[in-house]
């Protein structure tokens, strides 16, 4: 059976703070690509399908910023989850119940909580 580290309702907050920060941050970058993807319907509205060169280059961008934060939303995300189950395992909660509760397998809510335990280790 994996070691599993205590966290606080503190770190907890802190991150689910972290990961409001990054909703927030991906829908700005959506609405930027968003806004981006409409220039290029439009264009091809027009009969314009051959972008300028100069406007590629801001679809691109645009996408790769949306695709940085959606990553960065998954990294919170996952670190929120996991601290999350870790309060309920220390308030007892059996990982089966965590699992029925978020409708997750057992053996997902293991592994997910033996890898927080190894990443925690490797901070350390």
């Amino acid at each position: 059976m994996a070691v599993h580290n205590t966290v606080s309702n503190t770190a907890a907050a802190q991150d689910a703070e972290a990961l409001l920060d990054a909703c927030v941050a991906l829908r700005r970058e959506l609405v930027g690509y968003e806004r981006e993807v409409r220039r290029m319907r439009n264009r091809v509205l027009k009969g314009k399908p051959n972008p300028a060169p100069e406007v590629v280059p801001g679809l691109v961008a645009a996408r790769h910023r949306f695709n940085e934060c959606f990553d960065q939303l998954e990294q919170c995300r996952r670190r929120w989850r996991t601290t999350y189950f870790q309060l309920q395992i220390d308030s007892g909660k059996s990982l089966g119940a965590i699992a029925r509760e978020w409708g997750l397998s057992r053996q997902l809510v293991s592994r997910l909580m033996n890898g927080q335990a190894a990443e925690s280790t490797q901070r350390a």
